[in-house]
């Protein structure tokens, strides 16, 4: 069974900093004007070329009760016992930055709209709302050369490392760059 109601459901994906090669927590936040209640729904995340999504958890805001699911690039979110949709940060998507990424910003959206709408599932009835999606992305920060763990910062760690590597008489220098201080 389906039901058309007249609220209305906005997903914003955040904007954030990263480094080639590093993880990225990336926040979702869900605003809405539902009234009715639901045990699930479902946002599958997208993204540019150079971000790969590696997981989802649980937002600040999503509330006791509520899980998180992620299978094959879907993210659910449900609980055993229909409750009020929450409202907030609901999810937070991680990303990996390719190595390889070059500075700049790559996008970072998601589908969580049917062809008729955003569905909210409570039971064996779909709740279908308008809604829109806001994009958010992640500024790939260029790299200085002086930083050998890639972590933003030219500190004494980077020193470390460097001096590690040269004392060593190694030319491995990969080996020297996944040390415990990256």
């Amino acid at each position: 069974e389906v039901k058309t109601v007249n609220p209305t459901a906005t997903y914003t994906v955040a904007s954030v900093e990263a480094n080639p090669g590093k993880s990225v927590d990336v926040a979702v936040t869900l605003e809405h004007t539902i009234v009715k209640t639901a045990d699930n729904f479902v946002i599958v995340p997208n993204a540019a070329e150079g971000l790969t999504f590696t997981g989802a958890k649980a937002g600040k805001d999503l509330g006791a009760g509520w899980s998180v699911l992620v299978d094959e690039g879907t993210v659910t979110v449900y609980r055993d016992e229909a409750a009020v949709i929450p409202t907030g940060e609901v999810i937070i998507l991680t990303y990996t930055v390719s190595e390889d990424a070059e500075a700049g910003d790559l996008a970072v959206t998601l589908n969580a709209f049917g062809d008729d709408g955003c569905v909210f599932v409570n039971g064996e009835t779909a709740l279908r709302v308008d809604g829109t999606v806001t994009a958010g992305k992640v500024t790939v920060k260029a790299l200085n050369p002086g930083d050998l763990n890639k972590d933003g910062e030219i500190d004494l760690i980077d020193l470390i490392i460097l001096r590690r590597h040269l004392a060593s008489g190694n030319g491995n220098w990969t080996a020297y760059q996944t040390l415990p201080y990256k």
